[in-house]
């Protein structure tokens, strides 16, 4: 009984690191298929079958814990059934508790060894948010929304599924004028993709998209690119909004009012983009 009540533990513990790997997109070192080619196409193929052997091992994982439970079950019953009360009580509290320190012992040994494959496969690249995140607004922002605006402005959040509906309207309206025999081909092509795919890994935490939707609805404040460097600037609007003001309250800018001045100005500038336009193309005709 002691020795199944260890071996469950010790599937359940790596059931759990399994998975955790699989949920982090980390290949455990046992799974990892080396070739001595190392091109682009070699690497893929070795990552698809790592990936294969890596989710029949987390198959037979689950199979060898259910064949355990099965035996626990069956010794259990048929061990209460031959012993007194009080010397099966003190039996299942012994093999209990020492099934529970070896759970423990082997969690640890998991846990390290999962956070030892984190930093050699995903190694976190840590910012310095006071030099990609200038805050002149008179709100304190969470580490969260400075996490996520230290990303940039141009940082692609990872869709949380797959546009079926927009891709297939987009196929739609590409193959109009196809032949029909082609183009029912590249349906069922597109169909059997759209079958198979699964949204991308998430590149955001949770507490980093709240933080988006916080930003997104908050109406007083501005958020826009500095003008040098790789920075992103928080700034109330009530601030941004006088600022722009006097910038065009200086004698540099001027409003320019709709005469009869300006709409000839405007077919004279017309005329002189004609005029270059036919310029350029007789001197590339000659």
């Amino acid at each position: 009984m002691e020795n199944l009540r260890k071996k469950r533990c010790r599937l359940l513990s790596s059931l759990a690191f399994l998975q955790r790997c699989r949920d982090s997109d980390i290949l455990p070192s046992f799974v990892q298929i080396n070739h001595h080619i190392k091109c682009s196409g070699a690497r893929r193929i070795l990552r698809r079958a790592s990936m294969a052997l890596f989710r029949e091992r987390i198959r037979y994982t689950r199979w060898s814990l259910s064949q355990c439970t099965e035996e626990i079950i069956r010794l259990h019953l048929e061990l209460s059934s031959v012993m007194a009360s009080s010397d099966w009580n003190t039996l299942d509290r012994i093999t209990y508790n020492s099934s529970t320190s070896c759970f423990d012992s082997v969690r640890e040994t998991q846990t390290k060894k999962f956070e030892g494959l984190r930093k050699r496969q995903k190694p976190e690249i840590h910012m310095e948010h006071q030099r990609t995140v200038v805050n002149l607004s008179d709100r304190s922002i969470s580490e969260a929304a400075n996490s996520i605006l230290a990303k940039g402005l141009n940082f692609a959040i990872a869709p949380d599924r797959i546009p079926t509906e927009e891709m297939i309207v987009s196929v739609e309206a590409a193959i109009r004028n196809l032949p029909r025999q082609t183009a029912e081909e590249i349906r069922i092509e597109v169909s059997q993709i759209l079958r198979k795919a699964k949204p991308p890994t998430p590149n955001t935490t949770g507490a980093e998209r709240r933080a988006l939707r916080e930003l997104r609805t908050d109406q007083d404040l501005v958020i826009l690119p500095a003008d040098m460097g790789n920075a992103t600037i928080v700034i109330n609007k009530v601030d941004y909004n006088r600022k722009m003001k006097s910038l065009l309250s200086e004698s540099t800018y001027k409003e320019y009012h709709y005469t009869r001045d300006f709409h000839y100005l405007k077919r004279v500038a017309k005329c002189i983009g004609c005029s270059r336009n036919s310029e350029e193309r007789e001197d590339m005709a000659v």
